[in-house]
């Protein structure tokens, strides 16, 4: 080979070099970048999803403790078996609840006795008595044909420290795998739920293959060793997939989250397109070094010098250099040909640069959004959780919700009682435009147990409660529990905003947060319902003794600091025996409900009238001195007198009451002494011929001398 051939061959491999260099370095660059986006995807995804199924365990939590809160759980096992029940037949998912005493007997089941027992784990409620805290169990397989259950226990606690026993709650399956319906996961995506022993608790796809598994599988053992990071293995299927994995906080860190994405499906577009490229690069070298070897023939001698010395400068990275083109000749061809490559060669890396800055930049602003919408899940997660009432938690609805949708108005409303309204209990942002109340029929998607979308693309009507100037578009999400609405989650553009139109993300945004109102909600009316149930009398509707002695307490301490009275009345139905032996124990509740309905229309707000035991009533009238709780005492006595009870036919007439009245601090200090004074008073009215209210003596002051 001549020399001069050699030196071309040499330039032009040196003009091509860099060429490969950079693309490859791309394609490398690419490659990473999209890798590391999947790492940050499939942490997104696992924390979504994490965030969901905590929600469903806050709810469990929730119910367990609001129902170990109940005195009939201890002391009433008929109305223990149907408080239970309402809780079981509220939620699907239970496929057991139960109360167990502390010894590990049944004391109440909400479904079959047969279940609970075959289904409880005796160890999981020994552990909650130990920890006097909710506690997670293991995977439980099949009863009655389902796929297994989760068990979760709670301690019943007395007043006194000790534990009485543990509710116990047993989810089916299928409760685990309901909220992948509400993330996006990706044709070739994974999701896996694993409790603590490695058992598949749901997966996606194929969850009825998987649920009850244990599988010998990496995947598996890693994260129920490590229990949060990050690994690129087999799956549960053989197919490699990068996994997300991190514990759930609401069961105690004892179920793992898994969410995997597939590295080779996200590479895939990318390494077709760099093959496509290589081999078109290729093609052209082979072209050059062609050309090279016939040129190499032809004396140009030194003229290849400066072409030379540009290459190198090009390989060490300076893409703006350029050879000087002669006036004439083949090297000026050869040298229009260099620069003309060497600038492609310079707009291909700015261009490559500047698309990896912005794809860059967009991973990282999405990457950003997912973590502060988890995040925000999670704050809002746990602030309902706090919540004691649903007043509370519409005080945080209306603080939160908007960090969700900045520029955007919305609001929460819920059925009133009687379910013939919807009323607005918590709003954020600019005035909604929609009417504050309104009728069930007026919104779609309370209609059509759908959300009901409208943008500015028009062709879909607004709701009938969206009042003028119409909003530039609106979402309604009903609030479901137990798959009945009982509420929307409202929200709109207001005209003149700068937000437009709701974007997919947006849409799967309100969906998840309205989802998570919806659960939090149900389980504080749920609570609220228990706590009812626990504090009232059934059969009068009145506060029962418990809550009763617990107010007394209370109220006697507040008027002892501000220097303010309290009054008590103690009220007896007379010849109550007589009642019951006349119209039988039937007419007899007739007559106590009638009383207690009459009690709750005349009481004010601020008194506390209490079903103190048998025919007996009490009344704490909080800020009332003696003379008024007295005449108080008459207006009841009176207003009984007037009182016709219907029953079976029969009209139960001349109900009376005799009433003994004391108060604080006249008659005592503390609730014992005051409660016997009205009480001693009361038998002084019946001693003396009942329908009549008697003042306790009070008792007799020592002033230093």
């Amino acid at each position: 080979m001549s020399g001069l051939r050699a030196r071309l061959l040499l330039i032009v491999t040196l003009v091509l070099a860099p060429v490969w260099v950079v693309t490859v370095y791309r394609f490398n660059q690419e490659r990473r970048l999209l890798g590391a986006a999947v790492d940050r995807d499939a942490q997104h995804l696992a924390r979504a999803t994490a965030s969901l199924e905590d929600g469903l365990i806050d709810g469990v939590h929730q119910a367990m403790v609001s129902l170990a809160q109940a005195d009939e759980l201890r002391s009433v096992p008929a109305r223990c078996s149907g408080m239970i029940e309402s809780v079981a037949q509220t939620f699907s998912f239970y496929a057991e609840l139960a109360v167990f005493t502390s010894g590990g007997d049944l004391l109440c089941a909400g479904r079959s006795a047969g279940n609970a027992l075959a289904r409880v784990d005796r160890d999981l409620l020994r552990e909650a008595i130990a920890a006097r805290a909710f506690v997670t169990g293991l995977y439980h397989g099949p009863v009655a044909g389902d796929a297994g259950t989760l068990g979760f226990a709670y301690p019943i606690v007395l007043p006194d420290g000790r534990a009485s026993g543990t509710v116990f709650a047993a989810v089916h399956m299928a409760a685990f795998s309901s909220p992948f319906d509400e993330v996006q996961i990706p044709e070739s995506g994974s999701l896996v739920i694993l409790d603590r022993g490695g058992t598949v608790l749901a997966r996606h796809p194929q969850p009825h293959g998987w649920a009850g598994r244990t599988p010998n599988a990496p995947l598996v053992k890693t994260i129920v060793q490590r229990g949060e990071g990050l690994i690129e293995t087999a799956d549960l299927d053989g197919f490699a997939r990068v996994y997300a994995f991190l514990p759930l906080r609401a069961a105690g860190n004892r179920v793992f989250v898994a969410a995997g994405l597939s590295r080779q499906e996200a590479l895939g577009d990318l390494e077709r397109r760099n093959e496509l490229q290589l081999m078109g690069l290729a093609f052209i070298s082979l072209l050059g070094l062609a050309a090279a070897w016939v040129m190499g023939g032809r004396t140009i001698g030194s003229q290849l010098q400066p072409i030379i010395g540009v290459a190198r400068r090009l390989q060490a990275g300076d893409l703006a250099a350029r050879v000087a083109v002669p006036t004439a000749g083949d090297v000026k061809l050869l040298a229009e040909a260099f620069n003309d490559m060497a600038a492609r060669v310079g707009e291909t890396v700015n261009t490559e640069r500047e698309a990896r800055a912005v794809l860059s930049q967009q991973i990282n602003t999405v990457v950003a959004d997912r973590t502060r919408e988890v995040s925000l899940l999670n704050q809002m997660g746990e602030l309902l959780q706090a919540c004691f009432s649903l007043d509370q938690a519409y005080g945080v609805l209306g603080g939160v919700v908007h960090q969700f949708f900045p520029g955007r108005a919305g609001s929460v409303l819920v059925f009133n009682e009687s379910r013939d309204l919807v009323e607005e209990v918590a709003a954020w942002g600019q005035p909604s435009g929609h009417t504050p109340s309104f009728a069930p029929d007026e919104c779609w998607a309370l209609r059509g147990g759908r959300p009901h979308v409208v943008d500015e693309e028009g062709g879909t009507p607004f709701c009938q409660h969206v009042m003028e100037p119409l909003p530039t578009g609106s979402i309604c999400i009903p609030l479901l529990a137990q798959g009945e609405a009982f509420g929307i989650f409202y929200l709109c553009n207001p005209a003149g905003a700068h937000v437009q139109g709701f974007p997919e993300e947006t849409r799967r945004l309100a969906a998840a947060v309205a989802k998570q109102i919806a659960l939090a909600l149900a389980n504080l009316r749920l609570r609220e319902t228990l706590r009812g149930q626990s504090i009232r009398d059934s059969l009068t509707g009145l506060y029962n003794r418990r809550y009763m002695e617990e107010t007394v307490e209370r109220e006697l301490r507040r008027a002892g600091r501000s220097g303010r009275p309290l009054g008590v009345i103690m009220l007896d139905i007379d010849s109550f025996k007589l009642l019951n032996d006349t119209f039988g124990h039937a007419g007899g509740d007739a007559v106590l409900r009638a009383v207690g309905n009459l009690l709750k229309t005349i009481v004010r707000g601020s008194d506390i009238a209490c079903r103190y035991g048998g025919d007996e009533i009490v009344l704490i009238l909080p800020e009332t001195g003696l003379e008024p709780t007295s005449a108080k005492a008459e207006q009841l006595r009176e207003a009984v007198k007037r009182l016709q009870v219907t029953h079976r036919g029969q009209t139960i007439e001349r109900i009376s009451v005799s009433l003994g009245v004391a108060a604080f601090p006249d008659h005592g200090h503390d609730a014992s002494t005051v409660l016997a004074a009205a009480d001693e008073a009361q038998y002084v009215a019946k001693a003396a011929g009942k329908d009549q209210v008697r003042i306790a003596v009070q008792q007799p002051r020592f002033d230093s001398v």
